[in-house]
């Protein structure tokens, strides 16, 4: 039994690290009502942008570069992205290397995934060939698994699945299991993101999500400590009054499942170009929609910390592109 219990422990510590690459971004906190990509207080909070946009461990690393170095990376990156050699960036070549980021960022994702899972050469993956990939011989043990919150991770991916198999085959292309990897970037599969969403934040399982739940999926470990000093973040507060204002509909108090699906894929929200916007709006001190290259150094730790570096990452390998 013992021996059981470990292995078991094990399988799901090992399926938590596989399905990390592809759990649901943390939000924001801003609100998708605001065409500046901000909070009410217009306020930016260009740390926070780094950590949410490099990830923490990526942050640190990325810290070792001196500002001076910093610098000249973003240089020739902006070289890059001024296609049309005007000097200038304009907001169209802005836009479009952050899709252009964003798209590469998730095929290497993909690649890594796709390598990992697809052993037949059929070019499709099955679900149990997703499950002997990822768990080779102890197909049995999870059959018979009775553990709460590995059947959950497991439910949440057989439902991703199944959304992601469009031509009802049983197995995945490679462009279904790109949606499957990321549900929120494919309109298909935004009831199932959503219900994923839902039943992870509705702690008390009440069947609605409040205020409470609300805040504490947002809340990391740094503003549960600050909340408990008595020093509430001011983008706490502003999340506080988002919620009220607009994530609840109906304003009966509460999220229903289809307001959580407003929440994280609001109805023609483009991430991307709001992402845009949010550079400009801090970097384009002249607002004449253009960024010169001193405009841009000048913002040079908005830009580190945002998607039109993937995350800082290019700034260490902008050969690449």
């Amino acid at each position: 039994m013992r021996s059981s219990i470990l292995l078991l422990s094990l399988l799901v510590v090992t399926y938590l690290s596989i399905v990390e690459s592809r759990s649901r971004p943390r939000q924001r906190h801003i609100s998708t009502s605001d065409s500046a990509h901000e909070t009410k207080s217009d306020e930016h909070d260009a740390q926070y942008d780094h950590e949410a946009f490099l990830g923490t461990e990526e942050a640190k690393e990325f810290d070792k570069l001196t500002p001076d170095e910093s610098k000249r990376r973003l240089r020739n990156i902006v070289k890059k992205i001024d296609r049309n050699k005007d000097g200038v960036v304009e907001k169209s070549e802005l836009h479009d290397w952050i899709v252009l980021v964003h798209q590469r960022h998730m095929e290497n994702e993909l690649d890594v995934q796709w390598k990992r899972h697809e052993r037949t050469g059929d070019d499709k993956v099955a679900w149990d060939e997703f499950i002997r990939a990822s768990y080779p011989g102890e197909e049995a043990a999870l059959r018979n698994s009775t553990d709460h919150d590995y059947n959950t991770l497991l439910d949440n991916d057989l439902r991703r699945w199944k959304g992601a198999d469009l031509d009802k085959d049983e197995s995945l292309t490679r462009d279904e299991y790109k949606s499957f990897m990321f549900p929120y970037e494919f309109i298909h599969m935004r009831d199932i993101y959503a219900t994923e969403t839902f039943h992870q934040v509705d702690k008390n399982k009440d069947g609605y999500v409040d205020i409470d739940e609300y805040m504490d999926d947002m809340l990391g470990d740094e503003e549960r400590a600050a909340i408990a000093r008595g020093e509430e973040p001011e983008w706490v507060k502003t999340q506080r009054e988002h919620f009220n204002e607009y994530r609840d509909k109906n304003k009966d108090g509460k999220m229903d499942i289809e307001e959580v699906a407003e929440w994280v894929m609001p109805s023609g929200y483009d991430g991307l170009k709001a992402e845009t916007e949010h550079l400009m709006h801090h970097a384009d001190k002249d607002e004449d929609d253009k960024l010169t290259v001193d405009e841009i150094i000048g913002s040079y730790d908005l830009f580190v910390g945002s998607q039109a570096t993937q995350w800082g990452d290019v700034l260490k390998r902008h050969d690449e592109f």
